[in-house]
């Protein structure tokens, strides 16, 4: 699961990408689709990549965990999901706004700790809609 610390970085995180390789546009049908939610998690020892300590111990640049090319962040992601230690997730910060996010690994009992509250279908949100406008997004 991945999460932002607020709904702009969850946008951001979520269609960032398809925005910019398409001309700031999102197809309708992929924005009607979504909701978004608050996720309540538990206090957990996390991979901690935005924190300069831990990027240091790792020897990883922060400039390969920005990568356009994701290939290189989806490899460190993986060998950190993969370790024997079985760390239930990374903090990270998001190439779009700058602030944190998590990505939460499907460990087993994870579900079960995770509460999760929807807020809004995109569609029927004014924040949503703000959001479009402020970054020039269409809605196609």
């Amino acid at each position: 699961m991945y999460s932002g610390i607020d709904p702009d970085t969850c946008l951001w995180e979520y269609f960032g990408d398809f925005v910019f390789d398409n001309g700031r546009t999102i197809p309708q049908t992929w924005w009607n689709d979504c909701v978004i939610s608050g996720v309540t998690v538990p206090a957990l020892s996390l991979c901690d990549l935005a924190n300069a300590v831990t990027r240091g111990a790792l020897t990883v640049d922060l400039s390969a965990l920005m990568d356009q090319d994701l290939s290189v962040p989806q490899e460190w992601g993986l060998a950190i999901q993969n370790h024997p230690d079985q760390i239930p997730g990374i903090k990270y910060r998001s190439r779009f706004s700058g602030k944190a996010c998590l990505a939460l690994f499907d460990r087993a009992g994870m579900k079960g700790q995770l509460a999760e509250k929807r807020i809004s279908p995109l569609n029927q949100s004014g924040w949503a809609t703000a959001w479009l406008t402020k970054n020039n997004v269409a809605l196609v």
